[in-house]
């Protein structure tokens, strides 16, 4: 069997070094795409090879080369429009990438698919979408991982789950959208990023490459109200792309609760359409039972989905992918895994134990991630009051990101207030000496006096700089420590100004 390597286009890279800092003649660009051409017929004859072989360990090892390969492509085109006169994006980042075998890696799903075919008990089923309102309670646990390590991972998750075939041509892995609306303001976003107790409410769009392409879903996620206690819930009605523009004009759909109330929560808002995503995705859930769903998000993209003029511009942006190197647009490179476990209350229902040794098993970190959230921190850092906390963490997980910029650093404000706040106390303890020096001035000799002053400025001057470095820290995204040594050190100073105080004062 091939090695587990990706594609090799060394020669491709080696044309771009030569010519560095030199003109990119239409000669190189010419010797450029042959090179290319010549690399990416050797990538899918080892592809090819790989996928002729069967079982888990086959399927495991093309799938890792082709995550592997497709990252080395994307990193080559990025770098010759990056270097070059010439761009690639426009004719590259839709049809003709997707068209590669390598590229999407189908074919490797396709063979899960004839795996599990294989035990009768978790055959590969068609489900119904979901029209519904989701009134049941449910605990989300999300993780995030290697996208050439989600084959493994789902392989060990077939014995226990069927897969999910969409309807068309039986595919079990489809490209997913959504369109996120939000106000002037992003008051969605703010909300939900500070987790607010009453609740977080979501605005989208969903459609599926595999559906009908005139098929729309409109969706309102409503997370977990702390206070009441009223549980999530996710209400979803389909519309048709003709009707789009009347909905997102706050008008809705008489005869359809679910996208009046959608209409109308667009109109209190004013929102429009703010961020695009997509991801292709699989998914694992036995028939007509809710209790455990799994889902596997990989290549997830956000773009700007931008107004111009008052007018949405959705017919213009319409594709399946995104601009892979489009300057308002931000790839999340590794694998979004969410499970989605049945029940909640006072204590959140745990996965099942097969579920948990597969997780401990395999390199997943549990990162509470949100695409939108995601997205809007990375694109508009500008535009929003802070970002959420787990935002850094995502951002040190990744391996490869093709970000044009690295997103600015936004604070929580009640972080900010804690902060000053702790200051303020240290100013406080400064006002034990000064209140003495005040209070028993003609009692005192003026040693004491200089002693008292001297304290007090010493504990200011340790509070302002407490202060200055956490901000700094806070800044950088790095995380606060205890100032151990810092402590220690005024409890002496505090202790001893007691001791020496009493030793010195007249207490005629």
């Amino acid at each position: 069997m091939p090695s587990e390597v990706s594609g090799d286009f060394t020669r491709c890279f080696w044309i771009l070094e030569k010519y560095k800092g030199q003109a990119f003649s239409e000669v190189a660009e010419a010797h450029f795409l042959e090179e290319l051409d010549s690399s990416l017929q050797t990538v899918d004859v080892q592809y090819q090879k790989m996928l002729n072989e069967r079982g888990k360990a086959a399927a495991s090892s093309a799938w890792r080369f082709s995550r592997r390969s497709r990252a080395k492509l994307l990193e080559l085109l990025a770098q010759h429009d990056k270097s070059t006169k010439f761009s690639l994006a426009k004719t590259w980042s839709r049809g003709h990438l997707n068209a590669l075998p390598f590229f999407t890696g189908s074919q490797v799903c396709e063979q899960l698919r004839s795996l599990a075919g294989a035990d009768a008990r978790h055959t590969p089923y068609a489900m119904k979408p979901a029209m519904d309102a989701e009134n049941f309670e449910r605990t989300s646990y999300k993780f995030v991982m290697k996208s050439e390590d989600t084959v493994d991972f789902m392989c060990e998750v077939l014995p226990h789950l069927p897969l999910h075939i969409f309807k068309k041509d039986g595919q079990v892995l489809a490209a997913t959208h959504s369109i996120y609306l939000d106000g002037e303001d992003l008051p969605l976003y703010h909300k939900k990023a500070s987790k607010d107790p009453d609740g977080a409410v979501l605005l989208r769009l969903r459609w599926y490459d595999v559906d009908d392409p005139d098929a729309f879903y409109a969706e309102t996620k409503v997370s977990k109200n702390k206070v009441t206690r009223e549980p999530a819930k996710k209400t979803r009605a389909r519309i048709e792309k003709s009707s789009l523009m009347d909905l997102l004009q706050g008008r809705g759909l008489l005869g359809s609760p679910i996208l009046e109330e959608f209409a109308k929560k667009i109109g209190l808002l004013h929102a429009t359409p703010v961020i695009r995503t997509t991801s292709r995705r699989v998914c694992f859930q036995v028939p007509d039972d809710a209790s455990l769903r799994i889902t596997v998000d990989l290549d997830f993209e956000a773009v700007l989905e931008g107004v111009s003029k008052g007018v949405w511009q959705f017919e213009k942006k319409l594709g399946p992918y995104v601009h892979f190197a489009s300057q308002d647009a931000v790839q999340y490179p590794l694998a979004i895994v969410e499970i989605k476990v049945q029940g909640g209350g006072e204590y959140d229902p745990p996965m099942p134990a097969w579920l948990e040794k597969i997780v401990e098993a395999h390199n997943m970190v549990e990162l509470e991630i949100s695409k939108y959230l995601f997205a809007v921190a990375a694109l508009l850092p500008n535009e929003i009051a802070y970002v959420p906390e787990w935002f850094h963490d995502s951002l040190a997980l990744q391996t490869e990101v093709h970000q044009k910029k690295k997103p600015s650093v936004r604070i929580d404000p009640r972080t900010i207030l804690k902060t000053e706040n702790i200051t303020l106390k240290w100013f406080g303890v400064a006002t034990i000496p000064l209140g003495s020096v005040i209070v028993s001035s003609r009692r005192v000799s003026r040693t004491l006096h200089l002693v008292s002053l001297s304290f007090s400025i010493l504990i200011i001057v340790y509070a302002t700089r407490l202060y200055l470095l956490r901000v700094e820290l806070l800044t950088n995204g790095k995380a606060l420590l205890p100032d151990r040594k810092g402590m220690v050190l005024a409890a002496v100073c505090l202790c001893a100004y007691g001791i020496l105080y009493t030793l010195m004062i007249d207490f005629e």
